[in-house]
């Protein structure tokens, strides 16, 4: 039988290190990736001169989402510490495991339908991450019971990924903790439909969502526009008011913090062909179209100054006009995700 590979944990040793060799001192909590939501990778915390092994774990290797070397944001672990207790994250057993810090004996560990692919968010007394499942699960910090589970996405439906049977949607937009709220992305396929969360950390209760931005005109590095769309991976940030969400090989989008509006990138006046509210595009007669996932078309006054269609992209603007009278899925849409966008409409 072949070797099965393992996967070291060098942050797990040393944390075990600094609680064994200062056991009179309180170590900083690592709560999430990187540290904190602007992933700083900043500790207040003062290590030690002196430093020794306490213990080690180890871990079966992660198997990667892609075999793309740059958009492989989950191919290592990536462990969070609240006191004395840290929390590894696993895709290849679909579970968050607990670990004493100064023994590194398991405390208690919690099984999901589907791959774990990024590092949770410890905070107060409970602890939060999302998985290939297409859920954000809650657990008490302490004994990993289940506080609260939250369906991010509008059916259960499942398609083979990584030899695998994961939800449609599955969450790989990291979850972000910031003053009670967190922010996480699912979906990864634009034409399925994105949906961008802001839940109240305590009672799971939805702050904002953004389920539109599956669809967006935008420039493309070829000098072109064309619809497109948000691709979440990765682990999002949050910078000062904004909401920064990665999208694979493409360039960030960025969102408005307080309600998940996407923000433009420009500078003064908005540019011919550019997206105005919330994504949309504006015909020349004056019209306004939305997304296409959301199906909708509405007369309006005259928007900002300066926005215009240019006359090669009325097609784009048609095809957007046919969807006004009735949902016409594309191939692939489970109808919950219409019944999902006539409930939004309504």
């Amino acid at each position: 039988m072949p070797r099965q590979r393992t996967f070291l944990l060098p942050v797990s040793i040393a944390v075990s290190v600094i609680c064994g060799a200062v056991s009179n001192a309180s170590a900083e909590d690592w709560p999430m990736w990187r540290f904190d939501s602007a992933r700083s990778g900043q500790s207040p915390q003062t290590l030690p001169e002196d430093l020794g092994l306490a213990w080690v774990r180890q871990f079966p290797a992660p198997k990667p989402a892609y075999r793309t070397r740059r958009i492989q944001f989950d191919a290592g672990h990536e462990p969070v510490v609240l006191g004395k207790t840290m929390y590894v994250a696993s895709s290849h057993n679909d579970s968050v495991t607990a670990l004493d810090t100064e023994t590194g004996k398991t405390r208690w560990r919690f099984l999901t339908e589907g791959p774990v692919r990024l590092a949770p968010v410890a905070w107060k007394d409970r602890v939060l991450f999302g998985s290939d499942d297409g859920h954000l699960d809650c657990l008490a910090a302490a004994d990993g019971r289940l506080l609260w589970k939250f369906r991010a996405v509008p059916s259960s439906r499942k398609v083979l990924g990584n030899g695998r049977l994961i939800s449609l949607w599955p969450v790989r937009g990291g979850p972000v903790l910031h003053q009670g709220k967190v922010y996480f992305a699912a979906g990864v396929w634009p034409f399925e439909g994105i949906f961008l969360y802001s839940l109240d950390a305590e009672t799971g209760e939805v702050v904002w969502l953004n389920d539109g931005s599956g669809h967006l005109d935008a420039p493309h590095p070829q000098n072109t526009q064309a619809l497109g769309g948000l691709t979440p991976h990765g682990y999002l940030v949050v910078n000062g008011g904004e909401l920064v969400v990665p999208c694979g090989q493409a360039v960030p989008a960025r969102f408005d913090l307080d309600q998940g509006r996407k923000r433009l990138a420009l500078g003064g006046r908005l540019r011919p062909g550019r997206s105005v509210d919330r994504h949309a595009i504006r015909s020349p007669t004056g019209r306004l179209y939305r997304s296409p996932l959301l199906c909708r078309a509405r007369s309006e006054s005259a928007g900002p100054k300066g926005v215009r269609h240019p006359a090669q992209r009325q097609r784009s603007c048609r095809a957007i006009r046919r969807r006004q009278d009735g949902w016409r899925p594309q191939a692939g849409h489970d109808p919950a995700v219409r019944e999902h966008f006539d409930e939004r409409r309504s």
